[in-house]
């Protein structure tokens, strides 16, 4: 028996997540998902999959520096002529999909073994799978993990009067997992994307959607603002009010975000008169 292996192109992965929440008491269920498009020519028929972040094509040699000679430039005309080898070479690039393999273990369809090397991570796929060579991207089932995750609400009513849920979760949970795009579900409703990447923080903030159920309105409190003129002075006095509704079953911790106006001039001044009890940046006016 001959077991060959080789190199092809015309094939590539990209993660991409699924970002599961049940509710703010619930851990945080993030599955990782991979997109797998080819074009060799080949069907792959039934077989076990090992993804890696490492490309093979680009080398993992350091470059060495060589000597930079500089002379005259002399110009010449080259000598060519015709030829051929005496025999036919075939060379492929890329790697061959063994067909009809067995799985390394049995599991349950879309669950993966992940680790992380010095150079690369890698997921090796427990179940097997047909990719055709049609150059459409075919969904692969990786891993599942279920993360800890502290849930607060914030929210910036000046730009956008909705409540945004977040998840902090530790930066350790998402050591293994590769840059890229999130679908976000919340208590059971597809709520749009995020965005998954590495940090160098401790804790990483996933945005998991917006909550209508928390209704929030900022207006101008015509009352207590005025506007005066004193010889070539204008005076202007600005009161805003922030009112939360939570129509929830449950309590919740919001964050609430606002701003005050930073002057540039010296001729412009801006005083903070009644913050309310919040925590006030006198350099960002937030």
């Amino acid at each position: 028996p001959i077991e060959l292996n080789y190199l092809v192109n015309n094939t590539s992965w990209s993660p991409f997540y699924d970002i599961r929440v049940k509710d703010t008491k619930s851990k945080l269920q993030l599955v990782t998902k991979a997109y797998i498009t080819q074009q060799t020519g080949e069907d792959w028929k039934n077989v076990v999959l090992k993804l890696s972040t490492a490309n093979p094509t680009e080398g993992g040699n350091k470059p060495e520096l060589n000597p930079a000679y500089l002379n005259f430039y002399q110009p010449h005309t080259p000598n060519i002529r015709g030829g051929r080898a005496d025999g036919t070479a075939y060379y492929i690039d890329g790697v061959r999909a063994q067909e009809d393999a067995k799985p390394m273990m049995k599991a349950s369809a879309g669950v993966a073994t992940s680790q992380q090397t010095n150079t690369s991570i890698e997921f090796n796929v427990t179940s097997a799978y047909n990719i055709p060579s049609d150059n459409n991207s075919h969904q692969v089932d990786l891993t599942v993990t279920d993360l800890e995750a502290n849930y607060a609400y914030g929210t910036v009513p000046k730009l956008d009067k909705d409540a945004f849920v977040t998840a902090k979760v530790s930066s350790n949970d998402l050591v293994n997992q590769i840059s890229g795009e999130a679908n976000v579900y919340f208590d059971g409703t597809f709520t749009g994307k995020s965005y998954i990447s590495g940090t160098t923080q401790d804790s990483a903030l996933l945005t998991l959607g917006r909550d209508k159920r928390i209704q929030i309105v900022r207006t101008q409190l015509k009352d207590f603002s005025s506007r005066t003129f004193i010889g070539g002075t204008k005076k202007e006095l600005n009161t805003w009010e922030i009112t939360i509704r939570n129509t929830r079953k449950e309590p919740i911790t919001i964050v609430v975000e606002d701003q005050i106006p930073v002057s540039n001039d010296k001729e412009i001044e801006v005083k903070a008169l009644n913050t309310g009890g919040a925590n006030y940046d006198e350099v960002t006016g937030k």
